[in-house]
């Protein structure tokens, strides 16, 4: 017997608990708008991440919500983990989760990202983004496919929910919200990506990984024929580097920025497609 129960202790010690991503369920709140282990945007000034109910399995989702200051949209932001990074040992496919996404305007959309890095030597090992622009009123599976950058094997991950701005503005629409649940690594082979095959609006997504070294992937998207720009500037405005600059047709597209010549800090970078204008910053780490 005595044996029997050593085994089992050993066994569950050598489970990988890294692969587990902390709360996925949502099912653990301190209060309606603090959900554990999960680090969000929300304050006592506006709401952004609310307790749900019912969730896709379980009680309780989590609510992302595009909160309204005088007219203003603030989006939610919600990271994976108490401190906004989770351990993570595994080299899985895909990051899966179930959703619901109600846009109050066409042009918002829910924005997933996933990093995957060694912390110590600051190296990226996986990435992968995934826009969602259509609504959902109803929980549908989404997957994340991760694109691996090195053999590494990471020991953190950094897992973010948001919603975009709206087109020709900074802001997303006040009234736009999602619903998370059951959120997983796995396999990505047998989920479908929700977001279309042809791009319906414009968008920038945030770049990943971020924080980077000493190069990362900028994907954005283009619904109609247009003169595309995609440009990274320092903060003072000065231009360093253009990815992009031709005419392209409708689509998704990745651009890779490599910014091994630059020293680390805080840098911009800005996509001009039609009269599409957007600008987000992203962190290079050294």
């Amino acid at each position: 017997m005595k044996t029997q129960l050593l085994a089992a202790l050993l066994l569950s010690a050598s489970i990988p608990l890294a692969a587990q991503i902390p709360n996925a369920g949502f099912e653990s709140w301190n209060a309606d708008t603090t959900v554990v282990d999960w680090v969000t945007n929300s304050s006592a000034f506006y709401r952004t991440a609310l307790r749900a109910s019912p969730g896709h399995s379980g009680s309780y989702a989590l609510e992302g919500m595009v909160a309204n200051i005088s007219g203003y949209g603030i989006g939610p932001i919600i990271y994976a983990g108490p401190h906004g990074v989770i351990p993570y040992t595994h080299r899985d496919a895909a990051l899966l989760g179930w959703y619901k996404f109600v846009p109050a305007s066409s042009n918002d959309g829910m924005e997933i990202t996933v990093s995957t890095f060694q912390a110590v030597t600051k190296t990226p090992v996986a990435s992968g983004a995934l826009l969602i622009p259509t609504a959902s009123p109803n929980f549908k599976q989404f997957g994340v496919n991760l694109t691996y950058l090195t053999s590494a094997t990471p020991d953190s991950a950094v897992i973010s929910f948001t919603v975009i701005h709206g087109v020709g503005s900074d802001f997303p629409t006040p009234g736009t919200y999602f619903v998370l649940d059951d959120i997983s690594f796995g396999s990505g082979t047998a989920v479908n990506n929700p977001a279309p095959a042809t791009a319906s609006t414009f968008a920038l997504l945030q770049n990943y990984p971020n924080p980077f070294n000493p190069s990362t992937e900028i994907s954005y998207q283009v619904p109609v024929t247009s003169p595309v720009r995609l440009a990274v500037y320092d903060l003072l405005g000065r231009e360093l580097a253009v990815l992009v600059n031709e005419t392209q047709a409708p689509g998704s597209y990745n651009a890779r920025f490599d910014a091994s010549s630059l020293a680390s800090g805080v840098y911009m970078y800005r996509l001009e497609a039609g009269t599409f204008t957007y600008t987000r910053r992203m962190a290079l780490v050294k």
